[in-house]
């Protein structure tokens, strides 16, 4: 589809010119759609969708990750990721962020990890951790997407059979 526009140019002493232009909407309907398939990624129940900064602040927090955090949204976008990390894994988190920055060595990143999520309440939740790394294409900024699995449900099952 597209969007014309005609617009009338009235010059003194001339006859008007009528000048049109024709814009191609397809790129808002993609953009639209995949804001559409953003969302539905983002929301998806199943799965804690977080996104930092490079520096640990989080930009990304989805329903998934309120209802298993007890934390809003509002109480963690622009904190750092610490805040919902076990003592042991927060207080060197910083410097693991620094380490693979600099030297590209992938702990986490590009790995599931099984490790723990502290909920707002201190009660632990053991979860699969998936981080992907999203670099610009001028590589100056980077950021970090997580994809967690609770596996809370997982471990009561064990537990109870």
């Amino acid at each position: 589809a597209a969007e014309l526009t005609v617009k009338e140019v009235c010059v003194e002493g001339m006859d008007p010119i009528f000048m049109a232009s024709v814009r191609d909407t397809a790129l808002d309907r993609m953009d639209a759609d995949l804001n559409n398939r953003k969302k539905i990624v983002i929301d998806n129940p199943q799965y804690l969708y977080i996104a930092i900064t490079r520096s640990g602040i989080v930009t990304t927090f989805n329903i998934a990750a309120e209802k298993t955090t007890q934390f809003r949204r509002e109480e963690m976008i622009g904190k750092n990721i610490k805040k919902i990390m076990p003592e042991g894994v927060a207080k060197n988190h910083d410097e693991f962020l620094r380490t693979y920055l600099r030297t590209g060595k992938k702990r986490v990143v590009d790995n599931v990890t099984r490790s723990s999520l502290q909920r707002k309440d201190g009660v632990m939740v053991p979860i699969e951790l998936h981080v992907k790394e999203l670099r610009s294409k001028d590589s100056n900024s980077v950021s970090f997407i997580a994809y967690i699995k609770d596996m809370m449900a997982l471990q009561i099952a064990v537990q109870n059979n």
